[in-house]
Protein backbone atom coordinates (compact mmCIF):
# COMPACT_ATOMS: atom_id res chain seq x y z
CA UNK A 1 0.00 0.00 0.00
CA UNK A 2 1.28 4.03 -0.57
CA UNK A 3 2.34 5.52 2.21
CA UNK A 4 0.52 8.60 0.84
CA UNK A 5 -0.42 11.25 3.63
CA UNK A 6 -4.12 11.90 3.77
CA UNK A 7 -5.69 15.66 5.08
CA UNK A 8 -8.73 16.81 6.10
CA UNK A 9 -9.29 20.09 4.18
CA UNK A 10 -12.69 21.20 4.39
CA UNK A 11 -16.21 19.88 6.78
CA UNK A 12 -19.72 20.85 7.33
CA UNK A 13 -22.37 19.15 9.54
CA UNK A 14 -26.12 19.93 9.74
CA UNK A 15 -27.92 19.28 12.79
CA UNK A 16 -30.25 20.10 15.42
CA UNK A 17 -28.27 23.20 16.47
CA UNK A 18 -27.26 24.42 13.74
CA UNK A 19 -25.51 23.84 9.93
CA UNK A 20 -21.91 26.08 11.09
CA UNK A 21 -19.33 24.31 12.45
CA UNK A 22 -18.10 26.99 14.43
CA UNK A 23 -21.65 27.77 15.76
CA UNK A 24 -22.60 24.01 16.39
CA UNK A 25 -19.05 24.05 18.45
CA UNK A 26 -19.94 26.72 20.58
CA UNK A 27 -23.40 25.82 21.19
CA UNK A 28 -22.21 22.30 21.93
CA UNK A 29 -20.08 23.86 25.13
CA UNK A 30 -22.43 26.30 26.39
CA UNK A 31 -24.62 23.76 26.87
CA UNK A 32 -27.06 23.90 24.24
CA UNK A 33 -29.55 21.38 23.65
CA UNK A 34 -30.97 20.72 19.81
CA UNK A 35 -33.79 18.51 21.36
CA UNK A 36 -37.13 18.93 20.83
CA UNK A 37 -41.10 16.86 21.47
CA UNK A 38 -42.79 19.16 18.99
CA UNK A 39 -43.52 17.58 15.76
CA UNK A 40 -42.20 19.06 13.01
CA UNK A 41 -43.57 19.97 9.71
CA UNK A 42 -40.44 17.00 7.60
CA UNK A 43 -41.90 14.69 10.40
CA UNK A 44 -43.48 11.79 8.10
CA UNK A 45 -47.03 11.78 8.49
CA UNK A 46 -49.08 9.30 10.77
CA UNK A 47 -49.68 5.70 8.58
CA UNK A 48 -53.53 5.71 7.76
CA UNK A 49 -55.84 5.90 10.87
CA UNK A 50 -52.78 5.38 13.25
CA UNK A 51 -52.08 8.31 15.36
CA UNK A 52 -49.19 10.17 14.66
CA UNK A 53 -46.20 9.44 17.53
CA UNK A 54 -44.90 12.12 19.20
CA UNK A 55 -41.31 11.31 20.48
CA UNK A 56 -38.39 13.36 21.29
CA UNK A 57 -35.73 13.86 18.65
CA UNK A 58 -33.06 15.87 17.12
CA UNK A 59 -34.75 18.31 14.29
CA UNK A 60 -33.30 20.78 11.91
CA UNK A 61 -34.88 23.86 12.74
CA UNK A 62 -35.29 25.87 9.40
CA UNK A 63 -34.13 23.87 6.85
CA UNK A 64 -34.90 25.36 3.23
CA UNK A 65 -33.40 23.16 0.64
CA UNK A 66 -35.18 25.19 -1.89
CA UNK A 67 -33.38 28.24 -0.54
CA UNK A 68 -30.09 26.71 -0.25
CA UNK A 69 -29.22 24.66 -3.21
CA UNK A 70 -28.83 25.55 -6.18
CA UNK A 71 -31.92 22.94 -7.59
CA UNK A 72 -35.42 23.42 -9.04
CA UNK A 73 -38.66 22.48 -6.87
CA UNK A 74 -39.28 19.25 -9.20
CA UNK A 75 -35.91 18.00 -8.41
CA UNK A 76 -36.04 18.41 -4.90
CA UNK A 77 -38.96 16.74 -4.52
CA UNK A 78 -37.56 13.56 -6.02
CA UNK A 79 -35.19 13.51 -3.15
CA UNK A 80 -35.79 12.13 -0.04
CA UNK A 81 -35.06 14.08 2.90
CA UNK A 82 -31.51 12.04 4.00
CA UNK A 83 -30.47 13.48 0.23
CA UNK A 84 -30.91 16.68 0.83
CA UNK A 85 -29.60 16.60 3.85
CA UNK A 86 -25.77 15.00 2.07
CA UNK A 87 -26.36 18.28 -0.70
CA UNK A 88 -26.82 20.46 1.99
CA UNK A 89 -23.44 19.09 3.74
CA UNK A 90 -21.72 18.96 0.05
CA UNK A 91 -22.39 22.24 -0.83
CA UNK A 92 -20.86 23.39 2.40
CA UNK A 93 -17.76 20.79 2.58
CA UNK A 94 -16.65 21.95 -1.19
CA UNK A 95 -17.64 25.84 -0.20
CA UNK A 96 -14.95 25.46 3.42
CA UNK A 97 -12.37 23.57 0.89
CA UNK A 98 -12.69 25.77 -1.98
CA UNK A 99 -11.83 25.69 -4.85
CA UNK A 100 -10.60 21.85 -4.79
CA UNK A 101 -12.98 20.70 -7.34
CA UNK A 102 -10.77 23.22 -10.01
CA UNK A 103 -7.44 21.66 -8.86
CA UNK A 104 -8.60 17.81 -9.30
CA UNK A 105 -9.32 15.35 -12.17
CA UNK A 106 -13.07 14.56 -11.91
CA UNK A 107 -11.93 10.85 -12.40
CA UNK A 108 -9.55 11.38 -9.48
CA UNK A 109 -12.28 12.65 -7.33
CA UNK A 110 -14.96 10.70 -5.25
CA UNK A 111 -17.62 10.31 -3.12
CA UNK A 112 -18.86 7.82 -0.29
CA UNK A 113 -22.26 8.92 2.24
CA UNK A 114 -22.68 6.12 4.13
CA UNK A 115 -26.67 6.03 5.88
CA UNK A 116 -28.36 3.72 8.35
CA UNK A 117 -32.47 4.15 7.26
CA UNK A 118 -31.23 5.67 3.89
CA UNK A 119 -34.95 6.92 2.63
CA UNK A 120 -37.00 5.45 5.40
CA UNK A 121 -39.49 8.43 4.97
CA UNK A 122 -40.40 7.97 1.45
CA UNK A 123 -40.66 4.26 1.96
CA UNK A 124 -43.55 5.23 4.80
CA UNK A 125 -45.03 7.97 2.82
CA UNK A 126 -45.28 6.34 -0.38
CA UNK A 127 -46.39 2.58 1.29
CA UNK A 128 -49.53 4.33 2.21
CA UNK A 129 -50.16 5.77 -0.95
CA UNK A 130 -49.93 2.66 -2.60
CA UNK A 131 -52.32 1.38 0.46
CA UNK A 132 -54.75 4.67 -0.23
CA UNK A 133 -55.04 5.23 -3.71
CA UNK A 134 -53.32 1.94 -5.26
CA UNK A 135 -50.05 1.00 -6.83
CA UNK A 136 -50.30 2.89 -10.16
CA UNK A 137 -50.19 6.12 -7.40
CA UNK A 138 -46.99 5.35 -6.11
CA UNK A 139 -43.74 7.56 -7.12
CA UNK A 140 -41.26 6.33 -9.98
CA UNK A 141 -39.09 7.81 -8.24
CA UNK A 142 -39.52 5.43 -4.84
CA UNK A 143 -36.69 3.20 -5.59
CA UNK A 144 -33.88 5.85 -6.89
CA UNK A 145 -35.40 7.71 -3.60
CA UNK A 146 -34.85 4.77 -0.95
CA UNK A 147 -31.61 3.63 -1.53
CA UNK A 148 -28.42 3.85 0.52
CA UNK A 149 -26.38 5.30 -2.95
CA UNK A 150 -28.96 7.68 -3.51
CA UNK A 151 -26.73 10.33 -1.25
CA UNK A 152 -23.50 9.75 -3.08
CA UNK A 153 -25.20 9.33 -6.35
CA UNK A 154 -26.94 12.75 -6.44
CA UNK A 155 -23.50 14.03 -4.73
CA UNK A 156 -21.64 13.07 -7.78
CA UNK A 157 -23.95 13.87 -10.60
CA UNK A 158 -24.41 17.42 -8.87
CA UNK A 159 -20.51 18.17 -8.91
CA UNK A 160 -19.44 16.01 -11.44
CA UNK A 161 -16.93 13.39 -9.24
CA UNK A 162 -16.26 10.86 -12.04
CA UNK A 163 -14.12 8.40 -9.30
CA UNK A 164 -15.06 5.91 -6.49
CA UNK A 165 -18.53 6.96 -5.82
CA UNK A 166 -20.95 4.44 -3.78
CA UNK A 167 -22.96 4.46 -0.37
CA UNK A 168 -22.73 1.91 2.45
CA UNK A 169 -24.57 0.94 5.60
CA UNK A 170 -23.14 -0.54 8.66
CA UNK A 171 -25.60 1.14 10.99
CA UNK A 172 -24.70 3.46 13.56
CA UNK A 173 -21.00 3.66 12.36
CA UNK A 174 -21.59 4.07 8.79
CA UNK A 175 -19.97 7.50 8.84
CA UNK A 176 -17.07 6.33 10.12
CA UNK A 177 -16.55 3.48 8.06
CA UNK A 178 -17.21 5.86 5.09
CA UNK A 179 -13.97 8.42 6.39
CA UNK A 180 -11.77 5.22 7.12
CA UNK A 181 -12.61 3.38 3.83
CA UNK A 182 -12.00 7.11 1.84
CA UNK A 183 -9.00 7.48 3.55
CA UNK A 184 -7.65 4.29 2.34
CA UNK A 185 -8.30 5.09 -0.97
CA UNK A 186 -6.96 8.20 -0.96
CA UNK A 187 -3.70 6.70 1.16
CA UNK A 188 -3.23 4.18 -1.29
CA UNK A 189 -3.45 6.33 -4.76
CA UNK A 190 -6.84 5.16 -5.94
CA UNK A 191 -7.98 8.60 -5.56
CA UNK A 192 -6.88 12.63 -4.71
CA UNK A 193 -10.04 13.86 -3.42
CA UNK A 194 -12.93 11.94 -1.33
CA UNK A 195 -15.95 13.93 -0.07
CA UNK A 196 -17.22 11.32 2.77
CA UNK A 197 -19.54 10.81 5.83
CA UNK A 198 -23.11 10.09 6.39
CA UNK A 199 -26.28 11.77 5.92
CA UNK A 200 -29.30 10.37 8.13
CA UNK A 201 -33.31 11.52 8.25
CA UNK A 202 -35.12 8.94 10.18
CA UNK A 203 -37.47 11.12 11.70
CA UNK A 204 -41.12 9.02 10.55
CA UNK A 205 -43.22 7.19 12.65
CA UNK A 206 -42.33 3.89 10.57
CA UNK A 207 -38.85 4.57 13.15
CA UNK A 208 -40.55 5.93 15.90
CA UNK A 209 -42.99 2.83 15.74
CA UNK A 210 -39.90 0.76 15.86
CA UNK A 211 -37.72 2.90 18.45
CA UNK A 212 -41.15 2.73 21.28
CA UNK A 213 -41.17 -1.07 20.82
CA UNK A 214 -37.46 -1.46 21.69
CA UNK A 215 -38.07 0.84 24.54
CA UNK A 216 -40.99 -1.45 26.08
CA UNK A 217 -40.16 -3.40 29.18
CA UNK A 218 -41.50 -6.86 27.69
CA UNK A 219 -39.04 -7.11 24.68
CA UNK A 220 -35.74 -9.13 25.36
CA UNK A 221 -32.65 -7.53 27.20
CA UNK A 222 -30.54 -7.49 24.29
CA UNK A 223 -32.84 -5.28 22.13
CA UNK A 224 -33.73 -2.55 25.21
CA UNK A 225 -31.46 0.72 24.93
CA UNK A 226 -32.34 3.14 27.16
CA UNK A 227 -34.72 5.57 25.33
CA UNK A 228 -33.10 6.36 22.00
CA UNK A 229 -33.58 10.13 21.08
CA UNK A 230 -33.39 9.82 17.27
CA UNK A 231 -31.85 13.19 15.18
CA UNK A 232 -31.44 13.93 11.70
CA UNK A 233 -28.27 15.67 10.37
CA UNK A 234 -25.39 14.81 7.95
CA UNK A 235 -21.87 15.35 8.68
CA UNK A 236 -19.09 15.49 5.89
CA UNK A 237 -15.18 15.61 5.04
CA UNK A 238 -13.21 16.59 2.54
CA UNK A 239 -10.09 13.97 2.16
CA UNK A 240 -7.19 14.77 0.30
CA UNK A 241 -3.71 13.86 -0.68
CA UNK A 242 -1.25 15.96 0.80
CA UNK A 243 0.89 16.71 -1.91
CA UNK A 244 -1.68 17.77 -4.02
CA UNK A 245 -3.40 19.79 -0.92
CA UNK A 246 -0.09 21.35 -0.69
CA UNK A 247 0.26 22.55 -4.47
CA UNK A 248 -3.37 24.24 -4.42
CA UNK A 249 -2.26 26.13 -1.19
CA UNK A 250 -4.85 24.61 0.77
CA UNK A 251 -6.13 25.36 4.30
CA UNK A 252 -5.06 21.47 5.73
CA UNK A 253 -7.32 21.25 8.94
CA UNK A 254 -5.84 17.77 10.54
CA UNK A 255 -4.29 14.53 9.31
CA UNK A 256 -6.08 11.29 9.31
CA UNK A 257 -3.01 8.68 10.42
CA UNK A 258 -5.21 5.28 10.92
CA UNK A 259 -8.58 3.45 10.91
CA UNK A 260 -9.90 0.43 12.24
CA UNK A 261 -12.76 -1.67 11.72
CA UNK A 262 -14.28 -4.58 13.23
CA UNK A 263 -17.38 -6.65 13.70
CA UNK A 264 -18.62 -7.19 17.61
CA UNK A 265 -20.51 -6.70 20.58
CA UNK A 266 -19.00 -3.73 22.86
CA UNK A 267 -18.76 -5.47 26.41
CA UNK A 268 -17.38 -5.31 29.53
CA UNK A 269 -15.40 -8.83 29.58
CA UNK A 270 -13.61 -10.41 26.96
CA UNK A 271 -14.82 -13.48 25.11
CA UNK A 272 -15.24 -16.58 26.53
CA UNK A 273 -12.40 -17.74 24.50
CA UNK A 274 -9.94 -14.60 24.69
CA UNK A 275 -11.44 -12.59 21.96
CA UNK A 276 -10.96 -8.92 22.40
CA UNK A 277 -14.50 -6.59 22.24
CA UNK A 278 -15.37 -5.59 19.17
CA UNK A 279 -14.33 -2.05 19.65
CA UNK A 280 -11.25 -2.63 21.11
CA UNK A 281 -10.30 -4.31 17.79
CA UNK A 282 -11.04 -1.49 16.09
CA UNK A 283 -9.15 0.39 18.20
CA UNK A 284 -5.90 -1.48 18.18
CA UNK A 285 -6.36 -1.41 14.57
CA UNK A 286 -6.81 2.34 14.45
CA UNK A 287 -3.47 2.78 16.30
CA UNK A 288 -1.07 -0.12 14.95
CA UNK A 289 -2.34 1.36 11.11
CA UNK A 290 -1.53 4.71 12.45
CA UNK A 291 1.79 3.56 14.09
CA UNK A 292 0.31 5.40 17.45
CA UNK A 293 1.46 4.39 20.78
CA UNK A 294 -1.99 4.30 23.26
CA UNK A 295 0.63 7.30 25.88
CA UNK A 296 -0.03 9.53 22.11
CA UNK A 297 -3.72 9.72 22.55
CA UNK A 298 -4.66 13.04 23.45
CA UNK A 299 -8.76 12.72 23.56
CA UNK A 300 -11.35 9.94 22.56
CA UNK A 301 -15.13 10.96 21.22
CA UNK A 302 -17.28 8.16 21.19
CA UNK A 303 -20.76 7.74 19.88
CA UNK A 304 -23.39 4.58 20.40
CA UNK A 305 -26.40 3.41 19.91
CA UNK A 306 -27.58 3.03 23.15
CA UNK A 307 -25.65 6.05 25.38
CA UNK A 308 -26.23 5.00 29.00
CA UNK A 309 -25.91 1.39 28.78
CA UNK A 310 -22.88 1.75 26.43
CA UNK A 311 -20.44 4.49 28.07
CA UNK A 312 -19.26 2.11 30.47
CA UNK A 313 -18.81 -0.69 28.50
CA UNK A 314 -16.93 1.36 25.86
CA UNK A 315 -14.76 2.88 28.53
CA UNK A 316 -13.70 -0.77 29.35
CA UNK A 317 -13.01 -1.11 26.23
CA UNK A 318 -10.97 1.98 26.07
CA UNK A 319 -8.71 0.73 28.98
CA UNK A 320 -8.79 -2.74 27.31
CA UNK A 321 -6.24 -0.63 24.70
CA UNK A 322 -5.02 2.36 26.07
CA UNK A 323 -4.17 1.19 29.77
CA UNK A 324 -3.87 3.45 32.27
CA UNK A 325 -3.94 6.38 29.77
CA UNK A 326 -7.49 5.88 29.22
CA UNK A 327 -8.57 8.42 31.68
CA UNK A 328 -8.59 10.78 29.09
CA UNK A 329 -11.68 13.02 28.45
CA UNK A 330 -14.34 10.88 26.50
CA UNK A 331 -16.80 13.40 24.54
CA UNK A 332 -20.41 12.43 22.97
CA UNK A 333 -22.45 15.25 21.85
CA UNK A 334 -25.40 12.50 21.14
CA UNK A 335 -27.26 14.17 24.79
CA UNK A 336 -27.56 17.23 23.09
CA UNK A 337 -27.65 16.63 19.35
CA UNK A 338 -29.67 13.32 19.43
CA UNK A 339 -28.52 9.95 17.85
CA UNK A 340 -28.23 10.61 14.03
CA UNK A 341 -27.60 7.03 13.58
CA UNK A 342 -25.21 6.51 10.61
CA UNK A 343 -24.65 10.40 10.76
CA UNK A 344 -23.41 10.62 14.18
CA UNK A 345 -19.50 9.44 13.81
CA UNK A 346 -19.23 11.66 10.66
CA UNK A 347 -20.96 14.71 12.74
CA UNK A 348 -18.62 14.15 15.58
CA UNK A 349 -15.50 13.63 13.24
CA UNK A 350 -16.10 17.18 11.65
CA UNK A 351 -16.95 18.89 14.90
CA UNK A 352 -13.35 17.48 16.35
CA UNK A 353 -11.38 18.39 13.59
CA UNK A 354 -12.73 21.98 13.97
CA UNK A 355 -11.76 21.42 17.94
CA UNK A 356 -8.41 20.56 16.77
CA UNK A 357 -7.91 23.32 14.40
CA UNK A 358 -9.19 25.84 16.80
CA UNK A 359 -7.00 24.58 19.53
CA UNK A 360 -9.00 23.09 22.19
CA UNK A 361 -6.67 19.71 21.98
CA UNK A 362 -3.54 19.28 23.14
CA UNK A 363 -1.35 20.33 19.76
CA UNK A 364 0.37 17.19 17.96
CA UNK A 365 -1.70 14.61 19.95
CA UNK A 366 -3.59 11.97 18.41
CA UNK A 367 -7.32 11.66 18.49
CA UNK A 368 -9.89 8.50 18.22
CA UNK A 369 -13.26 8.97 17.09
CA UNK A 370 -15.47 6.21 17.57
CA UNK A 371 -18.49 4.73 16.50
CA UNK A 372 -20.30 1.28 17.81
CA UNK A 373 -23.29 0.34 15.59
CA UNK A 374 -26.73 -1.76 16.39
CA UNK A 375 -25.63 -5.20 15.53
CA UNK A 376 -22.05 -5.43 16.35
CA UNK A 377 -20.63 -2.87 13.72
CA UNK A 378 -17.52 -1.13 15.26
CA UNK A 379 -15.20 1.79 13.44
CA UNK A 380 -12.46 4.06 14.63
CA UNK A 381 -10.65 6.67 13.15
CA UNK A 382 -7.30 8.09 14.05
CA UNK A 383 -6.24 11.93 13.62
CA UNK A 384 -3.82 14.24 13.79
CA UNK A 385 -3.40 18.05 14.15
Amino acid sequence: MSDRKVVVTGTSVTTALGSHVPDVWDRLRNGDSGLSSARSPHDSKSIGDTPAINRPAGRIPDFAPARLLSLDRRSLRRMDRFVQLAMMAAETAFHDADPVLQHHPPQRCGVIIGSCFGGVSTIETQHERQRARGPERVSAFLIPSLMINAASGNVAVHWGLKGISFGLSATCASGIQAIGTAYRMIRSGQADMMLCGAAEAPLCDLVFAGLEAMDSPSRHETLRHQRCVPAEGAGLLILEDFDSAARRGANVIAEVVGYGQSFGSVTTTTDPNGEVPGLAQSLQAALTDANCEPSRVGQIVADAWRPDLHEADAETDIRHVLGKSAGLQTWNHQRQLGHAFGASGAINAALTVYAMQQEWLAPKSNVLVCSSGFGGQNAVICLLQ
